[in-house]
C-alpha cells in the first residue's frame, strides 16, 4: 500500500529509475524533460539533499505518475513492456497523441485493480468464477443463460440495475473512472493477478451507456477472457490498435450478447408496437428511455429483429459519446454506489484520498465527498450529487 511516511533521497533516486523504465527513458532524460537542473540532480545523486516538493511535483506531472508514487515504495503492478505495449514512439510530452493517454489509462487502472487485489480474498469472487464454470457446462445462448443464472426475468425491465446488483454480489468489481475521457475507451475488462474480475467504465458517457458497457465486458469475463495468471498477472488487451481479426470479432459477438442481456426476445412485441407507430429512430429512444438502454443498444436490437435497417437507425450512431461528451463527465453522473464502496475500501485500508483521485480520474473534491470526508455543499468544484 502507498505509504508517505518520510521519503528518503534513495528512495526517490529508486522512483525516479522506476518511472524511467516505464517510459523508456534514461533517468537523466526524464528529469530533463522534467525541467529539473544538473544541480539538483547532482544535489539529490551525490549530497543526498531531498528535492524542492515543487520540482517533484513537476516530475510526477511529467511522468504521467501521481506525487505518491515517488514518495512511497509501493510499486506500479504492471511491466514496461505492457506499459509501452503498442506505443513505443511516443515521447512522454506528446500529450496531444490519443496512445499517450491509453498508455496512462493502463497505467492508472492497473494500479487501482493492484490495490483491490490487495484488499480482497480470492474466496469472495469464486462465485463469480462458479457462474463461469456453470454457463460454459451449458448449451444454448449465453444471454439468456445468464439472466437464468441471476435470477432476472426477462420483462422485468429496466434490466441494467439489476445486473449490476448481482454481479458485485459475486465479486465482480465495477469501477467508473474519470481517466478514458482523452483515451477515447468507453470500458475494459480483465482478470487482475488471474483471480480478480475488474470491469472499467468511462463517466464520459451516459448512465444508460454504461449499462450496456457493464453487459458488454461481463460477456467478456465470461466467454472469451481466462481468468488465470500470465507472465504479468494482467490479462487484457488494452490499447484498441491491439486488436486482430480475433479480438475484433470477439468485440461484435460481446455487443450482441450485451444487447440480449438488456433486451431479451420478449421485449419483441414491445418494440414492435412502438416502432409501429413512432418509426425506427424515434421508437427507439421511446424504448430507450423506458429500458433504460442507449438508444444505439435498442438500434441494435432494432435491426436483430428485423424492425429496422442499418440505414436507418444510423442516425443513432452520430455523433460519438465522446464528441458529445468533450473529455468531461456527463452532466449529472453520480458517483455509483459501488464504486463509492470501493473507494472506502481502500481509503480505510490505508491509500490516500489523492491517489485514489489519481487512480480512477475523479477529481480530489469528487473522491473526498464519495468518502465522506467532505459536505458536498463545500466542494470547490461543486460535485454533483
Amino acid at each position: 500500500m502507498p505509504t508517505l511516511e518520510a521519503p528518503s533521497p534513495k528512495l526517490i533516486l529508486k522512483k525516479i529509475e522506476e518511472a524511467s523504465k516505464l517510459l523508456g527513458l534514461e533517468s537523466e532524460s526524464l528529469l530533463e524533460k522534467a525541467g529539473w537542473s544538473e544541480r539538483l540532480q547532482t544535489d539529490l545523486k551525490d549530497n543526498e539533499a531531498l528535492p524542492p516538493l515543487p520540482r517533484l511535483r513537476t516530475l510526477a506531472e511529467t511522468s504521467g505518475l501521481p506525487l505518491e508514487f515517488f514518495l512511497s515504495e509501493y510499486r506500479i503492478p504492471i511491466t514496461p513492456a505492457r506499459f509501452r505495449a503498442g506505443t513505443p514512439d511516443v515521447e512522454v510530452t506528446e500529450k496531444s497523441n490519443s496512445a499517450y493517454y491509453q498508455r496512462k489509462t493502463i497505467l492508472r487502472l492497473a494500479t487501482l485493480a493492484d490495490l483491490l487485489a490487495n484488499a480482497i480474498k480470492k474466496e469472495a469472487v469464486e462465485p463469480f468464477v462458479e457462474l463461469r464454470r456453470s454457463l460454459h457446462s451449458k448449451k444454448g445462448d449465453p444471454a439468456r443463460l445468464l439472466l437464468e443464472a441471476l435470477g432476472i426475468k426477462p420483462r422485468n425491465y429496466p434490466i441494467g440495475p439489476k445486473l449490476i446488483e448481482s454481479v458485485t454480489r459475486l465479486g465482480v468489481q465495477i469501477i467508473y473512472t474519470g481517466v478514458y475521457h482523452e483515451a477515447n475507451l468507453v470500458g475494459l475488462s480483465w482478470w487482475h493477478r488471474g483471480f480478480l474480475p475488474i470491469i472499467a467504465c468511462s463517466t464520459a458517457v451516459s448512465v444508460k451507456r454504461s449499462y450496456f458497457t457493464v453487459a458488454h465486458e461481463l460477456m467478456h469475463l465470461l466467454t472469451d477472457v481466462d481468468p488465470g495468471q500470465d507472465g504479468e498477472g494482467y490479462r487484457c488487451a488494452p490499447v484498441p490498435h491491439e486488436r486482430g481479426p480475433k479480438e475484433r470479432e470477439e468485440e461484435l459477438r460481446a455487443n450482441q450478447a450485451a444487447a440480449c442481456v438488456l433486451m431479451p426476445d420478449e421485449m419483441q412485441s414491445d418494440a414492435r408496437t412502438v416502432v409501429g407507430e413512432e418509426g425506427p429512430v424515434a421508437g427507439a429512444r421511446q424504448l430507450s428511455n423506458e429500458w433504460e438502454v442507449s438508444a444505439q443498444a435498442v438500434g441494435l436490437r432494432l435491426v436483430n429483429w428485423k424492425l429496422a435497417t442499418w440505414p436507418e437507425i444510423s442516425v443513432l450512431f452520430e455523433p460519438s459519446d465522446f464528441a458529445r461528451a468533450k473529455a468531461k463527465p456527463k452532466k449529472g453522473f453520480s458517483t455509483p454506489e459501488r464504486t463509492r464502496e470501493v473507494l472506502r475500501l481502500l481509503y480505510d485500508s490505508g491509500v490516500s484520498a489523492g491517489y485514489l483521485s489519481w487512480a480512477t480520474g475523479l477529481t480530489l473534491d469528487r473522491v473526498l465527498v464519495d468518502l465522506g470526508r467532505l459536505k458536498p455543499e463545500d466542494s470547490a468544484s461543486r460535485v454533483r450529487e
